[in-house]
């Protein structure tokens, strides 16, 4: 079992994969899914990964990926790190709850 520190660190850190992501970092150029050489890190982004066979010899194979929510990782993540402060916009959070907005303001973390 892991103590409470270790688990709000895995917690972040997880919320900081899923929130970080980037596409690019998962299809070339050529718009081919690079799923050989992904690290953990990048696949707990991963909420969907299916192969479609092709239905003739002459068809082509489909790969399919999709991430996780970004927007909701990343706002949990926010909340968590106390980046969130007054609330002025209209928007919703992951929750359904209706948010007034936002502001973020950066602070530097704690010394480990």
């Amino acid at each position: 079992m892991h103590d409470r520190s270790t688990l709000t660190r895995r917690v972040l850190e997880e919320l900081a994969h899923i929130g970080l992501a980037n596409m690019a970092d998962y299809v070339n150029p050529d718009g081919e899914v690079l799923w050989e050489g992904l690290t953990r890190e990048q696949t707990a982004a991963v909420a969907e990964f299916s192969i479609e066979e092709p239905s003739s010899p002459r068809g082509r194979r489909k790969v399919k990926i999709k991430l996780v929510d970004k927007r909701s990782a990343l706002l949990a993540l926010a909340r968590s790190l106390g980046l969130l402060g007054a609330k002025t916009t209209d928007m919703e959070d992951g929750d359904g709850e209706e948010l007034t907005g936002f502001t973020i303001s950066f602070v530097e973390p704690p010394a480990p």
